[in-house]
Protein backbone atom coordinates (compact mmCIF):
# COMPACT_ATOMS: atom_id res chain seq x y z
CA UNK A 1 0.00 0.00 0.00
CA UNK A 2 2.98 2.25 1.16
CA UNK A 3 4.01 1.99 -2.59
CA UNK A 4 1.18 2.87 -4.00
CA UNK A 5 0.51 5.70 -2.38
CA UNK A 6 4.39 6.82 -2.93
CA UNK A 7 3.66 6.11 -6.58
CA UNK A 8 0.27 8.07 -6.70
CA UNK A 9 1.66 11.29 -4.77
CA UNK A 10 4.13 10.82 -7.48
CA UNK A 11 1.95 11.02 -10.16
CA UNK A 12 -0.03 13.83 -8.29
CA UNK A 13 2.77 16.07 -7.34
CA UNK A 14 5.30 15.89 -10.72
CA UNK A 15 4.13 13.58 -14.09
CA UNK A 16 7.58 12.10 -14.96
CA UNK A 17 7.55 9.47 -15.87
CA UNK A 18 3.56 9.29 -17.11
CA UNK A 19 3.01 11.36 -20.47
CA UNK A 20 -0.27 12.72 -18.77
CA UNK A 21 -0.16 14.82 -15.69
CA UNK A 22 -2.39 14.04 -12.55
CA UNK A 23 -4.61 17.28 -13.63
CA UNK A 24 -5.25 16.83 -17.18
CA UNK A 25 -6.41 13.13 -16.31
CA UNK A 26 -8.50 14.42 -13.48
CA UNK A 27 -9.70 17.17 -16.43
CA UNK A 28 -10.65 13.96 -18.48
CA UNK A 29 -12.97 12.15 -16.36
CA UNK A 30 -15.41 14.76 -17.57
CA UNK A 31 -15.70 13.16 -20.89
CA UNK A 32 -16.65 9.96 -19.20
CA UNK A 33 -19.91 11.82 -18.28
CA UNK A 34 -20.41 12.41 -21.53
CA UNK A 35 -19.22 9.34 -23.14
CA UNK A 36 -21.72 7.81 -21.17
CA UNK A 37 -24.96 9.45 -22.15
CA UNK A 38 -23.35 9.04 -25.83
CA UNK A 39 -23.00 5.31 -25.53
CA UNK A 40 -26.40 5.00 -23.69
CA UNK A 41 -28.14 7.10 -26.46
CA UNK A 42 -26.74 5.09 -29.04
CA UNK A 43 -27.38 1.67 -27.49
CA UNK A 44 -31.67 2.39 -26.25
CA UNK A 45 -31.76 3.24 -29.95
CA UNK A 46 -34.27 1.14 -31.39
CA UNK A 47 -32.63 1.52 -35.04
CA UNK A 48 -29.02 1.91 -34.10
CA UNK A 49 -26.42 -0.60 -36.19
CA UNK A 50 -23.04 -1.03 -37.02
CA UNK A 51 -22.51 2.61 -38.64
CA UNK A 52 -23.61 3.75 -35.06
CA UNK A 53 -21.19 1.77 -33.18
CA UNK A 54 -18.25 2.74 -35.87
CA UNK A 55 -19.30 6.10 -35.32
CA UNK A 56 -18.90 5.95 -31.29
CA UNK A 57 -15.28 4.57 -32.01
CA UNK A 58 -14.54 7.43 -33.83
CA UNK A 59 -15.95 10.01 -31.47
CA UNK A 60 -14.65 8.25 -28.49
CA UNK A 61 -10.28 8.59 -29.23
CA UNK A 62 -8.60 10.52 -27.55
CA UNK A 63 -7.25 12.22 -30.94
CA UNK A 64 -10.83 12.62 -32.51
CA UNK A 65 -11.38 15.56 -34.97
CA UNK A 66 -13.81 17.75 -34.14
CA UNK A 67 -15.55 18.17 -37.17
CA UNK A 68 -15.51 14.70 -38.23
CA UNK A 69 -16.96 13.98 -34.60
CA UNK A 70 -19.90 16.16 -34.92
CA UNK A 71 -20.07 14.67 -38.12
CA UNK A 72 -20.56 11.35 -36.63
CA UNK A 73 -22.86 12.62 -33.95
CA UNK A 74 -25.14 13.58 -36.62
CA UNK A 75 -24.61 10.47 -38.15
CA UNK A 76 -26.46 7.88 -35.61
CA UNK A 77 -29.57 7.21 -35.59
CA UNK A 78 -31.01 8.88 -32.48
CA UNK A 79 -33.57 12.19 -31.93
CA UNK A 80 -32.71 15.19 -33.41
CA UNK A 81 -32.71 17.14 -29.86
CA UNK A 82 -30.49 14.56 -28.77
CA UNK A 83 -28.47 14.64 -31.16
CA UNK A 84 -27.69 18.56 -30.56
CA UNK A 85 -27.34 18.02 -27.09
CA UNK A 86 -24.59 15.87 -27.71
CA UNK A 87 -22.81 17.69 -30.33
CA UNK A 88 -22.79 20.95 -27.97
CA UNK A 89 -21.67 18.98 -24.93
CA UNK A 90 -18.66 17.19 -27.38
CA UNK A 91 -17.82 21.15 -28.85
CA UNK A 92 -17.61 22.21 -25.22
CA UNK A 93 -15.16 19.50 -24.19
CA UNK A 94 -13.53 19.28 -27.34
CA UNK A 95 -12.80 23.09 -26.89
CA UNK A 96 -10.90 22.82 -23.22
CA UNK A 97 -9.06 20.08 -24.55
CA UNK A 98 -11.06 17.14 -23.04
CA UNK A 99 -11.32 14.10 -24.91
CA UNK A 100 -11.46 10.28 -25.06
CA UNK A 101 -9.13 8.23 -22.76
CA UNK A 102 -7.12 5.59 -24.85
CA UNK A 103 -6.46 5.18 -28.16
CA UNK A 104 -8.47 1.78 -29.43
CA UNK A 105 -9.05 2.31 -32.89
CA UNK A 106 -10.19 -0.68 -35.17
CA UNK A 107 -9.72 -0.11 -38.63
CA UNK A 108 -13.31 0.80 -40.48
CA UNK A 109 -12.88 -1.65 -42.64
CA UNK A 110 -12.44 -4.98 -40.70
CA UNK A 111 -15.33 -3.11 -38.82
CA UNK A 112 -17.49 -3.21 -41.04
CA UNK A 113 -16.84 -7.10 -42.33
CA UNK A 114 -17.12 -8.46 -38.63
CA UNK A 115 -19.44 -6.72 -36.68
CA UNK A 116 -22.77 -7.80 -38.50
CA UNK A 117 -26.44 -7.25 -37.07
CA UNK A 118 -26.29 -10.01 -35.14
CA UNK A 119 -23.11 -8.80 -33.07
CA UNK A 120 -24.54 -5.45 -33.16
CA UNK A 121 -27.65 -6.88 -31.35
CA UNK A 122 -25.58 -8.96 -28.68
CA UNK A 123 -23.23 -5.74 -27.71
CA UNK A 124 -25.99 -3.66 -27.48
CA UNK A 125 -28.00 -5.85 -25.13
CA UNK A 126 -24.78 -6.24 -23.13
CA UNK A 127 -24.04 -2.38 -22.90
CA UNK A 128 -28.02 -1.87 -22.20
CA UNK A 129 -27.38 -4.52 -19.54
CA UNK A 130 -24.45 -3.16 -17.64
CA UNK A 131 -26.16 0.54 -17.44
CA UNK A 132 -28.64 -0.51 -15.74
CA UNK A 133 -26.89 -2.53 -13.51
CA UNK A 134 -25.45 -1.75 -10.24
CA UNK A 135 -24.51 -5.08 -8.79
CA UNK A 136 -21.04 -6.17 -8.59
CA UNK A 137 -21.72 -9.65 -8.90
CA UNK A 138 -23.96 -9.02 -12.01
CA UNK A 139 -21.74 -7.18 -13.68
CA UNK A 140 -19.10 -9.43 -13.59
CA UNK A 141 -21.79 -12.26 -15.19
CA UNK A 142 -22.78 -9.86 -17.41
CA UNK A 143 -18.98 -9.63 -18.46
CA UNK A 144 -18.44 -13.45 -18.46
CA UNK A 145 -21.39 -14.14 -20.87
CA UNK A 146 -20.72 -11.49 -23.42
CA UNK A 147 -16.73 -12.92 -23.30
CA UNK A 148 -18.11 -16.58 -23.80
CA UNK A 149 -19.92 -14.95 -26.92
CA UNK A 150 -16.50 -14.39 -28.53
CA UNK A 151 -17.12 -11.87 -31.34
CA UNK A 152 -14.34 -11.15 -33.58
CA UNK A 153 -12.62 -8.15 -33.18
CA UNK A 154 -13.60 -7.21 -29.54
CA UNK A 155 -10.93 -7.09 -27.15
CA UNK A 156 -10.78 -6.93 -23.82
CA UNK A 157 -8.78 -3.21 -24.34
CA UNK A 158 -11.30 -2.07 -26.47
CA UNK A 159 -14.50 -3.29 -24.38
CA UNK A 160 -12.42 -2.28 -20.91
CA UNK A 161 -12.90 1.67 -21.72
CA UNK A 162 -16.44 1.80 -22.70
CA UNK A 163 -17.15 -0.38 -19.20
CA UNK A 164 -15.65 2.32 -18.06
CA UNK A 165 -17.42 5.27 -19.50
CA UNK A 166 -20.37 3.37 -18.63
CA UNK A 167 -19.58 2.11 -15.03
CA UNK A 168 -16.17 4.01 -14.07
CA UNK A 169 -16.95 3.03 -10.27
CA UNK A 170 -16.33 -0.77 -11.45
CA UNK A 171 -14.55 -1.34 -14.52
CA UNK A 172 -11.20 -0.03 -15.36
CA UNK A 173 -9.53 1.07 -17.93
CA UNK A 174 -7.14 -1.95 -19.58
CA UNK A 175 -4.31 -1.54 -21.74
CA UNK A 176 -0.78 -1.89 -22.34
CA UNK A 177 0.46 0.34 -20.63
Amino acid sequence: VKILQDEFNSFRNNSEPYPMSYEERKNQTVFCEFANELITSVITSTTADRDDFASLFQITLPNANKDTSVTNIQKLKISQLKKEALESKFISLFDRGIKGYTDYRLGGLSFQRWFDEKNVEILKSFLREISVTNEEDKLMRNLLDFISENIKGISINFLSVWLHYLKPQFFPILNKQ
